[in-house]
């Protein structure tokens, strides 16, 4: 078994309660994934973990990194997870919201909004 075959299910699993705090719908979560099939979504939810790539992982470990970071920036646990839902008024993601630009970014848009979070907490 490789590394991140052994990551898969820790990560997933607190990807799950990650979507759940940021109360993203299946269709959310599916786009933040990568899009996997229905099938392999399903998968994961039971605990089936087999086919999961290093890319879903990457996407993982940047969407943590961006919980994390608010978590660490807003002692709210509310506040921090309504961040990434909120529209903002100004700066990168003027007149939409951090998870609007993911959805509509993908990979691009996770690392931009990691690098926005990362600058917070300077």
């Amino acid at each position: 078994m490789t590394d991140y075959e052994e990551l898969a299910g820790p990560a997933l699993r607190t990807f799950f309660r990650l979507a759940q705090e940021w109360s993203l719908s299946e269709r959310e979560q599916s786009i933040l994934l990568g899009e996997p099939d229905a099938d392999a979504l399903a998968l994961w939810r039971r605990g089936d973990f087999d086919l999961v790539s290093a890319e879903v992982l990457m996407r993982i470990s940047l969407l943590l990194g961006i919980y994390r970071g608010l978590h660490t920036v807003f002692s709210d646990r509310s506040q921090a997870n309504a961040w990434v839902g909120r529209v903002q008024v100004a700066g990168l993601f003027k007149g939409t919201s951090a998870l609007a630009h993911m959805l509509g970014e993908g990979v691009p848009g996770v690392r931009r909004v990691h690098g926005r979070v990362l600058a917070l907490l300077d």
